[in-house]
């Protein structure tokens, strides 16, 4: 037997109930309004440095930046001593930092990472190496946990060594 006071308590509850539903209902839409009225800047090459480092003379670093319509380009100094299986040295340092940047940037789909190696021959100067992109298709199909950061030019997109 459904007494009043049975009654009232569950108009409450339903009350209640479709209260919630509707202010989350309010709450999600607003959420997605924003999130496509968001303008993400330009980065340059002072957002990215906490992520690549700044490179200097003798430490690993992006020296440049730019960014067009379709890609950025990042221009990488890698600092070495040891010029013995460069692939692999240049592929443990970057791969943390890649995963790193396409967590922190979300607008960034294509980069192109050119990387200049120390010279052995005129200490001070550097020369090109390597250039290679990746897009973030590639960061998020790969499995990192199956892949060797050593292995970064394995899955490169567009690999060039430069002589």
């Amino acid at each position: 037997m459904i007494t009043l006071r049975n009654k009232k308590s569950m108009t409450s509850g339903i009350l209640c109930a479709l209260i919630i539903l509707v202010l989350w209902s309010l709450n999600a839409c607003k959420s997605k309004e924003e999130a496509e009225n968001v303008v993400s800047e330009p980065l340059t090459l002072s957002s990215i440095t906490p992520i690549f480092g700044e490179a200097k003379e003798d430490v690993s670093g992006a020296f440049d930046f730019s960014q067009g319509d379709q890609e950025m380009i990042v221009s990488y100094r890698f600092f070495t001593q040891d010029f013995n299986d460069l692939d692999s040295q240049i592929g443990t340092e970057l791969t943390p930092k890649i995963q790193a940047f396409y967590k922190a940037f979300k607008q960034a789909d294509r980069v192109i990472l050119n990387v200049s190696v120390p010279r052995s021959d005129l200490p001070g100067e550097w020369k090109p190496f390597a250039s290679f992109a990746v897009s973030r298709k590639l960061v998020q199909e790969t499995d990192w946990s199956q892949l060797l950061a050593k292995d970064l030019f394995t899955i490169a997109l567009e690999l060039k060594h430069i002589d």
